[in-house]
């Protein structure tokens, strides 16, 4: 039950020219001049809570999984992203669409999904979530041991899949436009599941690899399907 701290890391070449576009507050000149000498207090900005932005902004990964061939897709503690984009918005919900949008992935607003799951997702979370996705219209297809579990949880599968070759043909023939799958291992070459994710990300099939990313994908999905628009403004007009 010990915790030990390995590496602390800011990454704050990232980070921090997205809170000062979205703020307005210049981080790194104000930094530089606290390193200086110059208290904060006695800057422009003071100190204290910053006042409340009357929009949301979401910082979101953007990735090339589909031009580097052999290289899971699945996300662990590496950096896998080539960059990321900045979206802005009235709401969180048309800020996380305008993101997915701003990305490039394919948000598709109907048909299939393919679910395989370890152990771990398996959750009462997990359930609402694909259940939300079913309300909204979306066929679920599973693998043996995640189809058990939805099905024991009063999901409906149309087909208990577990031969990658079969799921391929799902993917081919257009029955499955989604893949979600949360992997035991990641980086197996010859692994099934691994073959899965790189099959339906090189015909840019969106694949999510985990369950807060489904979840906020279902959120773009439904302001498509609205015909949601979003807003493109400046910051002052919000």
């Amino acid at each position: 039950n010990q915790i030990y701290v390995i590496e602390v890391n800011p990454r704050a070449s990232r980070t921090v020219p997205v809170i000062s576009k979205v703020t307005g507050v210049p981080m790194v000149k104000l930094a530089v001049a606290s390193m200086l000498g110059k208290s904060l207090a006695d800057s422009e900005y003071g100190t204290g809570l910053y006042p409340n932005k009357k929009f949301t902004s979401v910082k979101m990964p953007v990735f090339s999984n589909a031009k580097l061939t052999n290289v899971d897709i699945a996300l662990g503690p590496e950096m896998k992203s080539t960059g990321e984009i900045l979206s802005i918005d009235s709401t969180y919900e048309k800020a996380i669409y305008k993101g997915f949008l701003a990305t490039g992935v394919t948000i598709p607003i109907d048909g299939g999904i393919y679910v395989s799951l370890r152990d771990p997702e398996k959750t009462e979370e997990t359930v609402h979530i694909l259940s939300e996705y079913a309300k909204e219209g979306y066929t679920l297809y599973a693998s043996t041991g995640t189809g058990a579990f939805l099905q024991s949880h009063g999901l409906h599968i149309a087909e208990i899949v577990d031969e990658p070759k079969a799921v391929r043909n799902l993917v081919d023939d257009e029955k499955v436009q989604i893949v979600i799958n949360v992997p035991k291992v990641q980086n197996r070459v010859g692994y099934d599941a691994f073959d899965i994710r790189r099959y339906a990300t090189e015909r840019n099939f969106p694949v999510l690899t985990c369950m807060d990313t489904a979840a906020a994908f279902l959120i773009a999905a439904r302001n498509k399907k609205l015909g949601v628009v979003p807003n493109y403004l400046s910051l002052d007009e919000y």
